[in-house]
């Protein structure tokens, strides 16, 4: 449009910086005029199903990604895909985290244990599972021993112990994963508990499925991302529990079917505990009980794998 060399003006040469106000004021007119020209130009004769835009200074790129990729993976097809990540750096350093849904990835302390207690006590959590919790979390055998002897067989008081140890980040407990809210719900889904931790989930704005964060270990960075939309977290739980229930209903118009379901369900987790559970499961409810500890919003395609083998056409 100016006949100037397009390859000069992607260098820090002085024939850049000559043309530099110019530039921005040719910029600022298309923008006024178009507010999303730039992206527009930048991503319309590319078909991606993953865009990594590394550089929004203003809200009106934001906005046009928001609303030009707004459309969720399947089966949520309603529910937003954007994501906003800001990474903020010290002069030590700098870093980043890689994710597919925004999400509160802050550090939880010891006066976050109470808070911690409420949100597991209200979930029902079951306080002997607390060494397999140490575990999971990076305590050392030791560390676990020493709580057990320290708390006499106590439970409630073990999972105390525990979660303080974790809360203070002792042994290995920053190999696993810093404590996060975030970090809780991986650990409890990782125990079975995978209710508990999508309810968790939604209450402290802790993205689902594409809830994946991977820190990158650098010293002097912090990481804030814009809070997610709780709200359209509890549709996408309500339409996901929605599915189970006609799942569990279309079970139980043919008797076969759950001794199917049991079957599968046996051949997953084939342990002593796992086959009680399994065998006491007799109405709708406790089918419902029991699938909710194979299936969550990051993982249901045990359901979908038995509905297709049933020829359920009606889910």
């Amino acid at each position: 449009e100016h006949n100037l060399d397009y390859d000069r003006l992607l260098d820090s040469s002085p024939y850049k910086e000559a043309h530099r106000l110019q530039m921005i004021q040719w910029g600022e007119r298309k923008r006024e005029s178009d507010p999303g020209y730039f992206c527009h130009l930048a991503t319309e004769e590319q078909d991606k199903p993953v865009w990594l835009v590394s550089d929004c200074r203003r809200p009106s790129d934001v906005e046009y990604f928001k609303s030009h990729y707004s459309t969720g993976p399947a089966p949520f097809p309603a529910y937003s895909c954007c994501v906003l990540v800001r990474v903020s750096a010290s002069d030590e350093g700098w870093g980043c985290a890689v994710m597919a849904v925004g999400g509160d990835v802050s550090i939880l302390d010891i006066n976050d244990l109470d808070s911690i207690l409420t949100e597991l006590d209200q979930g029902q959590f079951s306080e002997v599972k607390w060494e397999d919790f140490g575990l999971k979390a990076g305590l050392s055998q030791n560390t676990l021993e020493k709580i057990k002897t320290d708390s006499r067989g106590d439970t409630h008081q073990c999972l105390k112990k525990c979660l303080s140890c974790w809360l203070r980040r002792e042994d290995n407990i920053d190999d696993k994963g810093k404590p996060s809210w975030r970090r809780l719900a991986e650990i409890l889904e990782e125990l079975g508990e995978r209710a508990l931790a999508d309810t968790i989930r939604g209450r402290r704005g802790v993205s689902s499925e594409e809830q994946q964060v991977c820190p990158v270990p650098t010293s002097g960075h912090s990481i804030s991302l814009a809070k997610p939309l709780e709200k359209q977290f509890q549709q996408m739980l309500i339409e996901f529990l929605n599915i189970l229930t006609r799942f569990v209903n279309q079970v139980f118009k043919r008797r076969q079917r759950l001794k199917d379901v049991k079957t599968c369900l046996a051949g997953i987790g084939h342990n002593q505990r796992n086959k009680k559970e399994i065998d006491e499961v007799h109405n709708e409810s406790g089918l419902m009980y029991l699938l909710r500890s194979y299936c969550s919003l990051r993982e249901f395609s045990i359901v979908t794998s038995l509905a297709e083998n049933m020829k359920m056409t009606d889910m």
